[in-house]
């Protein structure tokens, strides 16, 4: 997959309340992700002895949660949990709120899980959480003629036969999947090559740039 001309709006630290947080928009899909500690857990079975609590919380655009906003949670906790250090902090939460303010019709739970999972790293990263890596994510739709399509509209992912969702750390390693539909298992190298390839020349330097202006501009401001 070439390196694409679009790019998302990327805004850190957005919520004045969070310890960290991050806006991600990019065509009509627009999220806001907050994270909190870590902190003392509310509830005494969240008090891990030798770990912290990883907390997710997905909040739908519209109505109230529902099992596809569960479904998100447990699969953002997949993805994020290995990559924080989480023995730094002992019998802490850490609390990651994600909140989809909009998405269009036609975008399915696996075709939106990336754009949750980056927002939510960069909402780690503007708190300041130790984390071992960095996770890079994108969706991927083959279409039935074989076409692969990264990051997809929502007209893609209706017409698609496959969609995927892929997350590689830092060094292409490929760290989590999701997939819905049919596939053939003989394509699935092309997936994961066209991802990773997406995810090092785009979404890595989306979130580095975003980050790094960040910095600058801490630094400007405290000089």
């Amino acid at each position: 997959m070439a390196k694409t001309e679009e790019q998302p709006t990327i805004t850190l630290n957005p919520l004045a309340r969070s310890d960290g947080s991050a806006q991600w928009q990019f065509r009509r899909t627009n999220v806001i992700a907050g994270v909190n500690g870590p902190m003392d857990p509310a509830r005494i079975r969240d008090e891990l002895p030798s770990e912290a609590y990883i907390e997710v919380v997905v909040r739908p655009a519209v109505g109230v949660t529902s099992t596809a906003e569960k479904y998100l949670e447990e699969r953002i906790k997949q993805a994020l949990k290995p990559i924080i250090i989480r023995t730094l902090h002992p019998r802490k939460l850490i609390q990651i709120i994600v909140q989809i303010v909009e998405v269009p019709d036609g975008i399915t739970a696996t075709a939106l899980l990336p754009t949750l999972i980056n927002t939510a790293t960069l909402a780690l990263l503007a708190a300041g959480t130790p984390l071992s890596t960095t996770l890079f994510s994108t969706s991927v739709v083959q279409l039935p003629d074989g076409a692969l399509i990264c990051e997809p509209t929502a007209t893609d992912v209706v017409q698609a036969q496959s969609v995927y969702g892929l997350g590689f750390e830092n060094g292409g390693n490929l760290s989590f999947v999701e997939s819905s539909g049919d596939f053939d298992e003989g394509d699935w190298e092309k997936v994961v090559e066209a991802a990773r390839e997406f995810t090092e020349q785009n979404v890595e330097k989306w979130i580095r740039s975003a980050v790094t202006a960040k910095l600058e501009k801490d630094f400007n401001w405290r000089k």
